[in-house]
């Protein structure tokens, strides 16, 4: 047998080696070219003795991972408490078999920010790191191997670009966040489930400032996501120093100018791996506060705590007010005591000047400072007084302005709108319904009498038929301080017309409840004024026990007449005379 030459220069180093040629036969069998077995037992061997990754492909990425250098190392937190599972993106789930497999990423939120769950068939113990260039969080996990089901892609987006996983060797897997900036970070293990390791990334901090549009100095700081933080004052020299935890400072540090006669400069530096110190160098000790903003998420703002210099309570102002004045923006907080007795006005984050303290008896007003920087002012205004508040433009003057009370508050009655149903009652020549013209009447009636504070109940509010016993029965259960009966009159001779009022005679209220009402449509309306009469026959006025009165608006027999009942003007004139009628009855009657 001829034995074969080879030249592995020519074969390694130039392009004709992956050609591929007629397989030569060897004692009568077909063989591989044996420059291409060497091939492959070469790279196979600088698998093992090189430790070749295997991947497994996440967001279509496959490539191994560099090797571990410029290693940037951080702080892991463990902790034993429940991690909060609020799911955004998608969980890749496999079915657990003998190995420890990783089950699936889940992308999540921790305390507002961005984080990743991973969850594993078993327990395991893991460790973490940094790398630059490109930037990225390598995390292994010691016993878990990757899942033998393709992740496919991942719906990963902001501070994470990409996850890739692989198999590091035979015990660990490595899993690698690509990150579009080098942030810091923290893995929270939960004792209760040590199958899960929670990935946390920091907040970014974006900017911090002075605003210029305040009578007082206050300071901002953006992030990207919600943080928490500690002011310490510290003094000679005098300094304001807030710590924002889980934070991390892109660059380098700030020092940024002050302004105004308070600040000197403000100076921001990464404190720890996982905290930003915000030191403000004051000219002078001042109470001060940080507090979230109330129009920008994620911000928060260091403000000079005000003085309350100015409250009045000008009763004799109408409408009645209280003028409340501070030297910075005012945080305040209304309500009534649980009394009811007096209303209650807390200013956070204030204190009342010198000048004001000893003005609270003289104002009838009770003020004192109360703790955490507080200011609680009491008025003795019974609730539900209805109040609303202005703010001017820089929120130093708050206003409480009250309103009258409506002048029906609290007051129930009936109204019964006549006839309904199979009961049309009268119907004029041009075919208006008397039943009709009844129930829209009563339904403004009833919307004129709530916008006053009354409760106003009904006794049909659509076409249905209700008896007249029925209706009285509505008004007694009700316990109403009156009832009006809306009605339209008919008369054979079709010249009759005008408006009239009927009562029982026996019934002095009703009396009294009948000629107001008189008076005031007559006031309204032009239509001829007939009287306010009695009847005994009358179920509704007889048989209630409150006062109660029936009103004939005008008489559908007239042509006239009927064309104004049918008109919304006219109805709308003679809903405004029935409710000043009502009005001044209760006026007069305040015992009722």
């Amino acid at each position: 047998m001829t034995k074969p030459m080879f030249n592995f220069g020519r074969y390694l180093f130039s392009p004709s080696w992956i050609r591929t040629g007629p397989r030569k036969r060897v004692d009568g069998k077909k063989w591989l070219p044996i420059y291409f077995t060497f091939f492959v037992l070469f790279f196979l061997m600088s698998g093992i003795l090189y430790g070749a990754d295997q991947w497994l492909p996440v967001n279509n990425l496959s490539q191994p991972l560099p090797a571990a250098q410029d290693q940037t190392w951080v702080p892991v937190e463990v902790s034993v408490k429940d991690v909060p599972p609020a799911q955004e993106g998608r969980a890749h789930q496999v079915v657990a078999g003998q190995e420890n497999y990783l089950l699936s990423i889940e992308q999540v939120t921790y305390l507002g920010r961005p984080a990743f769950m991973l969850r594993t068939a078993n327990k395991f113990t893991f460790n973490s790191f940094l790398l630059k260039k490109p930037d990225r969080l390598v995390v292994d996990l010691d016993g878990v191997v990757p899942s033998p089901e393709d992740y496919g892609e991942f719906n990963a987006s902001g501070i994470v670009k990409a996850i890739r996983i692989g198999r590091q060797n035979s015990e660990k897997t490595r899993v690698v966040f690509d990150l579009s900036a080098l942030v810091g970070y923290k893995l929270v293990n939960s004792a209760e489930e040590p199958d899960r390791l929670l990935v946390v990334f920091n907040s970014v901090l974006k900017e911090v400032g002075i605003t210029s549009n305040t009578t007082e100095p206050r300071i901002f700081i953006d992030t990207t996501h919600p943080i928490q933080y500690k002011t310490t004052l510290a003094f000679n020299p005098h300094r304001v120093i807030i710590d924002l935890w889980d934070v991390t400072l892109m660059g380098e540090p700030l020092v940024i100018p002050g302004s105004g006669a308070w600040i000197s400069q403000i100076r921001v530096s990464q404190f720890d791996p996982q905290t930003i110190r915000v030191v403000l160098d004051v000219k002078e000790p001042r109470g001060c506060v940080v507090t979230p903003s109330r129009t920008v998420d994620n911000r928060l703002e260091i403000k000079t705590i005000q003085s309350i210099t100015d409250v009045q309570w000008n009763q004799e102002k109408t409408p009645e007010e209280i003028l409340i004045r501070s030297s910075g923006e005012i945080n305040e907080e209304v309500a009534f005591a649980e009394d009811g007795q007096k209303m209650v006005i807390v200013l956070r984050h204030a204190v009342l000047a010198e000048e004001l303290k000893g003005r609270a008896k003289a104002a009838q007003l009770g003020m004192e400072e109360a703790p955490a920087s507080t200011v609680r002012i009491e008025v003795p205004k019974p609730g539900p007084a209805k109040y609303k508040k202005e703010l001017n433009a820089d929120r130093n003057e708050l206003r409480i302005i009250f309103a009258e009370p409506p002048p029906l508050q609290g007051r129930l009655i009936v109204l019964d709108p006549g006839h309904g149903g199979v009961d049309a009652g009268a119907i004029g020549s041009q075919g208006v319904r008397e039943k009709e013209i009844n129930l829209a009447v009563s339904l403004k009636l009833k919307k004129k009498l709530e916008a006053a504070g009354a409760h106003v109940i009904m006794t049909r509010e659509e076409d249905k038929y209700v008896s007249l016993y029925e209706r009285a029965a509505i008004a007694n259960k009700a316990g109403s301080i009156i009832t009006l009966s809306i009605h339209c009159n008919f008369h054979p001779d079709s010249r009759v017309n005008g408006f009239e009022v009927f009562y029982h005679p026996d019934r002095k209220d009703s009396t009294a409840l009948g000629k107001a009402i008189f008076e005031h449509v007559m006031r309204q309306v032009k239509i001829k004024p007939l009287a306010v009469k009695t009847s005994k026959d009358l179920v509704l006025t007889r048989e209630t026990q409150m006062a109660t009165v029936l009103i004939e608006m005008g008489f559908l027999s007239n042509r006239q007449e009927e064309s104004l009942l049918k008109n919304e003007k006219f109805q709308d004139k003679m809903v405004e005379g029935i409710f000043k009628g009502v009005s001044a009855y209760l006026q007069s009657n305040q015992e009722q």
